[in-house]
């Protein structure tokens, strides 16, 4: 086999996220995509491909690249960023909504924050009683007593 001389020039490459190279008979292309997950594809190519033999180009797919991004978590709260909705603040770990990375000043919906409510997974009412604050208000119409 003789070796050619290979010229290099200046290659404007497309606004795509794909780079391939070839070198000897040797291709290598590098796919990264926008989501942060990357693959390669590598295929040789022998004398004998290049003369219509029978015999077939190595091919190889490699989708198992650890991608360092996503490891990243910014606020420590134990969810990557790239799955994270806040991913400078971290989750508050309530049991409430604890999968989507933001911590959650309201879990009742009442409009009194959690840090000053008394029962906050539960809506209530604002009251002054820092004891109560948040809580629902027990009602009995009249002189009756209900037990439920």
């Amino acid at each position: 086999m003789k070796l050619q001389k290979i010229q290099t020039n200046e290659v404007k490459y497309p606004s795509g996220k794909s780079v391939s190279s070839i070198i000897a008979g040797l291709s290598f292309v590098l796919t990264v995509s926008s989501c942060g997950s990357a693959s390669t594809e590598s295929t040789i190519v022998t004398p004998e491909d290049r003369k219509g033999s029978s015999n077939k180009t190595d091919t190889s797919k490699d989708s198992n690249i650890p991608d360092p991004a996503s490891k990243v978590d910014t606020d420590g709260d134990g969810i990557p960023d790239v799955r994270d909705a806040c991913p400078d603040k971290p989750e508050d770990r309530d049991g409430f909504d604890d999968s989507d990375g933001c911590p959650d000043l309201d879990n009742d919906g009442d409009g009194i924050p959690d840090t000053d409510d008394a029962c906050p997974n539960t809506k209530g009412e604002k009251n002054n009683d820092k004891r109560r604050n948040g809580c629902p208000v027990m009602r009995m119409p009249g002189q009756q007593i209900r037990v439920s």
